[in-house]
Formats: C-alpha cells, sequence, structure tokens
C-alpha cells in the first residue's frame, strides 16, 4: 500500500464471556454483531469492513478515520450493556491509530500491519479492571500520548459505572439524537425527556461529550495528511 493512509483498530474481548451459558454467549455475539451493523450504517464510508469475530469471546473493528475511534468503542460498550435484559455486559477495547501494510476485500481477519499488532498487543497488556486504551505509534509525541491515554482512563472510569439507562441514553446522544427523540424511542416504553436529561446528567455526558471533541480534534490534526 504505497502513501498509506492512518487508521484506526479497535480489538476487543467479552468480560468474562467464559462464565455465561452457551445461549447467553451466543446473544452477546448477536448484540455485538448487530451494534457494528448499525454503527456502519452511522459511518458507511468510514467503516466499510464487517465486524471480525474470533477466539469465541474476541471481536476487531477498522474505523478508516481515526478520529471517530473512541466514539465507535463506547458505542460498542453503549450497546452490550444495554443489550440483554438484566445482564450488565461489558468489553474492554483496544484502540491503535497507525497504518497497515495488507487490507483484505471482505473481512478484516487476515489484515495486517503496524496497526493490527499494535492494537493486538496494547489489548493483552491491559489489566483486567481497564477496559479502554489507545496507542498511536505514528502520533510524534510520547508525552501527547501519555496525555491522551490518562484521559482515557478517567473516562473509562466514568463508563464502568454507567447503569442500563445511562448507557442507553448516552447511545442517543453518541448518535447525536435530541434529547426528545431518545425518550420517544425509549424501550420498552417512552420516557420523558427530563428522565432522559437526568440519565444523561449522572453519566457524566457533558464530560463525555467533552472528551470526544478533544480526542477527535487531537487525532484528526495529528492525522489529516498522514
Amino acid at each position: 500500500m504505497d502513501n498509506k493512509p492512518s487508521i484506526a483498530v479497535l480489538t476487543g474481548d467479552i468480560i468474562s464471556f467464559s462464565d455465561y451459558a452457551e445461549k447467553t454467549r451466543r446473544e452477546i455475539l448477536s448484540v455485538l454483531n448487530q451494534s457494528a451493523a448499525r454503527i456502519q450504517n452511522l459511518y458507511p464510508a468510514e467503516m466499510p469492513y464487517n465486524i471480525g469475530l474470533y477466539r469465541g469471546d474476541g471481536w476487531q473493528l477498522v474505523v478508516m478515520d481515526p478520529s471517530l475511534a473512541l466514539k465507535v468503542a463506547l458505542l460498542i460498550r453503549c450497546a452490550l450493556k444495554t443489550g440483554i435484559d438484566s445482564k450488565r455486559m461489558d468489553t474492554r477495547i483496544a484502540i491503535a491509530i497507525g497504518t497497515a501494510d495488507y487490507m483484505p476485500e471482505g473481512d478484516i481477519e487476515t489484515g495486517d500491519g503496524e496497526v493490527f499488532r499494535a492494537s493486538g498487543y496494547l489489548l493483552e497488556s491491559l489489566s483486567r479492571q481497564t477496559h479502554l486504551g489507545c496507542r498511536w505509534p505514528a502520533a510524534g509525541s510520547s508525552t501527547l500520548e501519555e496525555v491522551l491515554d490518562a484521559m482515557l482512563q478517567l473516562l473509562d472510569s466514568v463508563v464502568n459505572q454507567w447503569t442500563v439507562r445511562q448507557a442507553r441514553a448516552v447511545s442517543g446522544a453518541l448518535q447525536g439524537w435530541r434529547q426528545v427523540d431518545i425518550a420517544q424511542s425509549w424501550v420498552p416504553d417512552p420516557i420523558s425527556q427530563q428522565a432522559v436529561a437526568q440519565h444523561l446528567d449522572s453519566a457524566s455526558w457533558n464530560v463525555i461529550s467533552h472528551a470526544l471533541q478533544v480526542f477527535e480534534k487531537t487525532v484528526h490534526s495529528r492525522y489529516q495528511n498522514a
């Protein structure tokens, strides 16, 4: 690949996957597939590849616009936290930004290059208590990487505490929905706009939104001409 553009690769594994019954494991993978497909519908040009599943609990996504990587990661976590009644699923996610040597025509399982390896290595290095991390080998500043990694760790500590209702409200906000639209689409029954506002406040949506803006602006400025 000549003049290889920078992309983001998200590699994840479902937390405590082997502890669930077979039926629940199948439901988890179904939720993961469906959520990835919905995100692809939101960003078809930026996500041309289907999600790759491997080793039972492992998965991988490619995002052609690396500035969207954090938003995609949060949407995946929201989907798992809200996808199965009475269970708060979650996943660890390692985001890497860099270049790929090879991108397959169809699925991404055989993709190779710096960014794929960095994402896989990062996932292996995450502690069991850490559910989100990011590496960008070409950022050109180890200090910048350390600062943004610290921001993501703080963000992760907030996301880890979300309830099902908080995650559902944040999922709508991440997609740009108005609070009234989130309220009307609430499952199983609509709720009030005021209730949505309360869920977003308790989920620290203002902090999440600001962190996303910082991430997107920083990554875009570093990689837009890569």
